[in-house]
């Protein structure tokens, strides 16, 4: 094998190389970009359920606020889109939404 062929045989290697690098690096990128990304939400009911005890009904409360603000969003499709993604997160941990709404 002469030179020419050899160097020209590692210049195409090197170049197929750097191709399927840059590739790798941009399918990388793009899935990381893409991917879903778990929201920080409270698993806990936002207000606290009411219990029997005995024959009463107690309804439990904070005794320094009565009540507060859950979420704000700035239009209705902002808060359906949050709570289906909230629905689907519970479906895939294999909860039954069924009976979500």
């Amino acid at each position: 094998m002469s030179g020419r062929n050899l160097f020209r045989k590692i210049v195409r290697n090197f170049l197929c190389l750097t191709a399927a690098l840059l590739t790798f690096t941009a399918c990388a990128y793009t899935d990381y970009r893409l991917w879903p990304l778990d929201l920080e939400a409270p698993r806990y009911p936002a207000l606290p359920a009411p219990k029997f005890q005995g024959n009463r009904l107690a309804l439990p409360f904070a005794p320094g606020i009565a009540s507060a603000e859950v979420a704000t969003f700035h239009d209705q499709l902002e808060a359906f889109l949050h709570f289906e993604y909230l629905r689907g997160r519970e479906a895939r941990d294999g909860d039954d939404t069924s009976r979500s709404c």
